[in-house]
């Protein structure tokens, strides 16, 4: 910031100017100085700030002409000309960009091409002309007989962002004192500054978090120039919100003044909702009695100094690295599955929402993660994944890779939970120091992408690019009237099963929305009817429309084909991109567009009701065995099932007015209810009377506990509808709604055979023991459950026969008769004793 403030070394001349050798003009780009060899002693002239014709602008690479008229010397006169491309205040022999010489004696205009330096530093800094005898000079502070030097501004500007112009630059105390806004404080930073400061990589008291629509106070301290209220000082703010490297009017977000010495002005910054995450540059300008309405324009006197701050809305946080990437703190390339990333160079901002990058991983499925180092070799790279979706958090921390040598390459292990389904954020990040995944630093660089966990039987997670990001998309959906949220931001897909829908199989329904800004774009709705994840097989694409103008208010009305197995299905509406160009498949990845995945409950008009669950089984609430005579369903549930299991094709036979053990197996998660419903008369509902077979609650996860009921005497005899579902708590209704769970219909036929066989010796018998009876059974009875029974026929315990030998203990009854039965398929074995 001080390059102008201090002095550069002077020449020194002997006679400077005598005979003719000066420097009489010399004329560079908006430099236009002609007609001054009078002023040529004592030999050194600096019109550094000196207004109108003593600056230029000039880009690093380019090549400029610059032209020289000599004074009427005698002789030749020579030339060198400097730039000080390190602004470090000396003039350095790599500096010396040109030497050259007149063709003669006597007044001579002499054409020079000057090409600045591709690695020239940016900003303002002087330029040096001097003039020699015979040899060109090649000390710009030298000891010369004769010839006179000159130094002029040139401000070395690469666009990126621009330069702003100051003619007189803070000569007369126009600048800015102090800049405070959130983690910024540049304080009595303006005297005697240069006239532009680019601070963005100058550590951490000038970098800033800044939320949309937020008021986030700030003070601008002015300089010491005493001005008047109608010449005062102008203090403006500009953030290149849209980050495209220039400063619009719309992106001028305050504008105060000041006229008093030092005076402070508070006010408040607010950064309009909307704009995009991530770090971006902050300039504040001083510009004497001049409102400036561009932030790159040409002015008389005043500052302009740029700062780092990072847009940040809180839903993804974004850590404050000062010095950012400068000091080699970055990645350059990074594969993993489908996706590969690479930037060789260092990144422009400490942070880079790289997501549109994406890999495709399975749940619980292992995959390799490669990643190669930058050119800093201490301490490392950090990788964070959010794979709950909570934000990023220390527990999100996979590996730490300390890298010993410059581009050093890792392989290291990626595996998504087992009971993960969804989108995630992955972070890499190369840091100067041990730190979180969002906290501040002296110098690094983050780079966000994104990963796609699938899991099988459920929804195809496409990649979307892009996303919304150029207006594709929706907004606003409703389904059946009801109103549902999107994403529009990173994964561009949001999924609902809030809303328990129960539609019937052949009967039409509808969507609506309103388009989003691009057009034309393509939206479909489609039905995944056999819950295999894919919405690709047959009439599972429902409807397509089409969006003809922005912002057009959609309906799309579809019709569940009669075929439709009943069941809990999902649904999915997709903008899919460009209208004019094929349609893709609805699990392709794509750049643009925006997914919204409901749930509804499918069930056939004339078939029974289909519970709707919201989180379906994947907390590990759900069934995993049913056994109830030759039904044997064992093992059948599991995280990600389906919430409803259609097993009517399992079938066992029940006697009316007997007893019947229904055993059942609980998932996961210990705790659930289980319960149990038969139609009995074929009404396709179950809340008839003694319909409800009751519930049992299972402590341990996969147990199996028995639910023990009686066909009622009078049931209507054939073929019968059994439910059983699993739910938080007992439940009562076999349709009700529920937050997790499973339903899973089985078949029973009712019938009055009582199938009792006789008892013999060869297959049952009864050993007494000192605390109980025990049970000497046939191999063949292995595996098959048994039922103890007092002498009004009431049951006492139930169990099941595991070896030839079963213990039925009997101390907590009383003495008396006692009945054991053994349920061997539809039949049972009854063998009665005395205790």
């Amino acid at each position: 910031m001080a390059a102008l403030a201090q002095t550069y070394c002077q020449p020194e001349y002997v006679d400077a100017g005598i005979f003719g050798h000066y420097i009489d003009g010399f004329e560079m780009g908006t430099i236009d100085k002609v007609g001054t060899g009078a002023t040529a002693a004592p030999g050194f002239t600096s019109y550094t700030n000196g207004g109108p014709g003593t600056f230029t602008a000039v880009a690093p690479g380019g090549t400029y002409q610059a032209t020289i008229t000599s004074g009427p010397a005698a002789d030749i006169q020579t030339y060198s000309i400097w730039v000080d491309l390190d602004h470090d205040l000396i003039y350095e022999s790599n500096e010396l960009l040109v030497q050259a010489a007149t063709s003669g004696a006597g007044v001579q205009v002499t054409t020079v091409n000057m090409t600045i330096p591709a690695e020239a530093a940016v900003g303002y800094t002087s330029m040096r002309i001097a003039s020699g005898g015979l040899t060109a000079p090649t000390e710009p502070c030298g000891y010369y007989l004769f010839g006179e030097t000159e130094d002029y501004i040139v401000v070395i500007d690469n666009g990126a962002p621009c330069i702003p112009v100051y003619l007189y630059g803070t000569t007369q105390e126009d600048f800015i004192s102090d800049v405070i806004v959130g983690t910024i404080n540049n304080s009595a930073s303006g005297t005697g500054s240069t006239p532009y400061s680019d601070l963005t990589h100058a550590g951490p008291n000038y970098i800033t978090s800044l939320t949309p629509d937020v008021n986030t106070p700030m003070i601008i301290t002015a300089g010491t120039h005493y001005s008047t209220i109608d010449y005062p000082n102008y203090y403006s703010v500009w953030v290149d919100l849209d980050r495209n490297g220039a400063f619009s009017l719309t992106e001028r977000t305050a504008l105060v003044s000041a006229f008093l010495p030092n005076q402070v002005v508070s006010f408040n910054l607010v950064i309009p909702a909307g704009t995009p995450n991530g770090y971006t540059r902050m300039r504040v300008m001083c510009t004497y009695d001049t409102i400036p309405s561009d932030a790159c324009g040409t002015y008389g006197y005043g500052e302009t100094e740029d700062y780092t701050v990072v847009i940040d809305d809180g839903q993804t946080c974004i850590p404050l690295y000062a010095a950012q990437a400068s000091q080699g703190n970055y990645v350059t390339d990074v594969q993993l599955e489908d996706m590969h990333w690479t930037s060789p160079n260092a990144p422009a901002s400490g942070y880079t929402d790289a997501t549109e990058f994406a890999a495709h991983l399975q749940a619980g499925v292992p995959s390799s993660l490669h990643i190669t180092g930058g050119p800093l070799t201490t301490p490392g790279t950090y990788v964070w994944i959010d794979w709950n979706g909570d934000g990023f958090d220390a527990g999100d921390l996979l590996t730490f890779l300390f890298q010993g040598v410059e581009f050093e390459e890792y392989t290291i292990e990626v595996t998504p939970p087992a009971d993960m389904f969804g989108y995630a954020r992955m972070r890499v990040s190369s840091v100067s120091e041990e730190v979180g995944p969002c906290d501040p630093a002296a110098a690094g660089s983050a780079v966000d992408f994104g990963l796609a966990v699938g899991h099988s039987g459920w929804p195809c997670l496409p990649l979307l690019g892009y996303g919304t990001q150029l207006g594709d998309g929706f907004a606003n959906p409703s389904v059946q009237g009801v109103a549902q949220a999107t994403q529009t931001a990173f994964p561009y897909y949001a999924w609902s099963a809030s809303t328990p829908y129960h539609w019937e199989r052949g009967s039409s329904y509808g969507i609506s929305f309103e388009a989003g800004a691009y057009v034309p774009e393509t939206y479909r709705v489609c039905m995944d009817m056999n819950d295999d994840g894919d919405f690709a097989d047959m009439n599972e694409v429902l409807a397509t429309s089409s969006s003809a103008s922005a912002g057009q208010l959609m309906a799309i009305g579809f019709t569940i084909p009669a075929n439709c197995p009943p069941g809990q299905h999902f649904m999915r509406l997709r903008a899919n991109d460009d209208a004019n160009y094929p349609l893709v498949d609805p699990c392709e990845d794509q750049l643009y567009g925006q997914i919204f995945d409901w749930v509804v409950a499918v069930e056939d008009p004339n078939g029974p009701c289909i519970p709707f669950v919201n989180a379906w089984t994947t907390g590990g609430d759900f069934i995993d065995g049913v056994q109830l005579g030759t039904i044997e369903n064992m093992s059948t549930g599991g995280t990600f099932a389906a919430a409803y299991r259609d097993y009517t094709a399992q079938t066992a036979d029940l006697m009316v007015g007997q007893a019947a053990p229904l055993f059942i197996t609980s998932g996961a998660n210990g705790g659930n209810s289980y319960s149990a419903w038969i139609d009995y008369n074929n009404d396709n509902d179950f809340d008839d009377a003694q319909e409800s077979l009751g519930w049992i609650v299972i402590a341990d996860p996969y147990a199996t506990e028995l639910l023990i009921f009686n066909v009622p005497p009078g049931t209507p005899l054939g073929p019968k509808r059994m439910r059983v579902r699993c739910a938080p708590t007992g439940i009562s209704d076999a349709c009700v709604s529920a937050p997790t769970g499973e339903t899973e219909d089985y078949t029973v036929n009712i019938n009055v055979n009582t199938g009792v066989m006789a008892a013999t010796t060869a297959d049952l018998r009864l050993l007494p023991t000192t605390d109980g009876v025990q049970l000497l059974s046939d191999a063949s009875l292995i595996g098959n459950s048994y039922l103890l029974l007092d002498a009004t026929g009431r049951t006492l315990s139930t169990g099941r026969i595991t070896a030839d030998r079963t213990d039925l203990p009997m101390t907590d009854f009383a003495r008396g008769a006692y009945t054991v039965q053994v349920h061997n398929g539809d039949a049972r074995q009854v063998k009665r004793f005395v205790w």
